[in-house]
Order: C-alpha cells, then structure tokens, then sequence
C-alpha cells in the first residue's frame, strides 16, 4: 500500500500540529510511513494509525526516539 505523502502530512500539519512541522518530526513520521509501505504485514490503516498515534503519544509529539536516557 502507498500512502499519499502530500495528502498525509498536508492532514497532519493543520490538524495535529497546529500547521507546522519540525524537520526531525516529518523524519520521524517519514520513517513510520516508510515502514509501514516496506514490510506489507498489513493494509488495515487503522495499524498504521495505531503505529503513528503510540509514536506521537510516547515521544511527547516529537517523533524522535530518546536515545540514552533511561526511564524510571
């Protein structure tokens, strides 16, 4: 399945960002859509809605992994 880039991130800037994206942010939803294409294991979006939306809850909106920080 392809997902319409222009489509996704023009519905996502406007309504979940406030109109604007960081560049580490669109890397971030950039590689979640690249994997959810590449590895096929699903078309049901509602995975991949799963995916972004467990992304964005677990990184505070930022979309980039906490590389070394630990967790308590």
């Amino acid at each position: 399945m392809t997902i319409d880039r222009k489509a996704f991130f023009n519905a996502v800037r406007g309504t979940l960002y406030g109109g604007r994206l960081a560049r580490t942010q669109v890397a971030g939803l950039t590689a979640l859509l690249d994997r959810f294409e590449r590895c096929g294991e699903t078309e049901d979006l509602r995975f991949l809605a799963y995916m972004l939306a467990t992304a964005h809850h677990e990184t505070g909106g930022r979309l980039q992994p906490e590389i070394g920080r630990a967790h308590v």
